[in-house]
């Protein structure tokens, strides 16, 4: 998939219900945190809102605490917050984040793919038509303005060379 760069947050991102209950929590403002930074974990992953290390190696508790420089229980406390309110669900793939689409413009990634795609399309439809005349010519081209040089050349080649030096040098 396209790389992207961005992830969509709503003005009204702080009038949500559960954002309000996450804040008035005694670690409401580090939950918060965690929150937004799992948001852009999902974002560089790009896979439907999941978030892991590798495909093979999904996040764990202790995983993400070291990353995101917290304490373990306060990383712990905030995955079971948000699985409670239904913002994030694991399963054997890793931690996914719900409603991936509300964070991820999913018309606007349809969108780069396909400018991609056409993109390349483009880029290699150019290179063959310039690639298959230099064909053509290099095909049916019998001589050549490319000289041999004495490594490249045949043995019996080079040695006639070493010789003809020799006489040159004798003469």
């Amino acid at each position: 998939m396209a790389t992207v760069k961005w992830i969509k947050l709503s003005i009204e991102l702080f009038d949500d219900e559960k954002i309000d209950f996450i804040q008035s929590l005694p670690e409401g403002d580090s939950i918060l945190v965690i929150w937004v930074r799992l948001l852009v974990l999902a974002g560089k992953c790009n896979d439907d809102g999941y978030i892991y290390l590798t495909e093979e190696i999904p996040y764990t508790e202790d995983t993400l605490a070291f990353k995101f420089r917290k304490q373990t229980n306060i990383v712990k406390l905030a995955l079971e917050t948000f699985q409670r309110l239904n913002m994030i669900s694991v399963d054997v793939k890793g931690i996914q984040l719900c409603n991936w689409s509300k964070y991820q413009n999913l018309e606007g990634m349809q969108k780069i793919k396909e400018q991609t795609r056409k993109r390349v399309a483009k880029h290699r439809q150019k290179k063959n038509e310039i690639e298959a005349p230099a064909k053509e010519e290099t095909c049916c081209n019998v001589t050549s303005n490319v000289t041999e040089t004495l490594n490249n050349a045949p043995r019996e080649k080079r040695e006639e060379r070493r010789e003809k030096k020799e006489e040159r040098r004798y003469r």
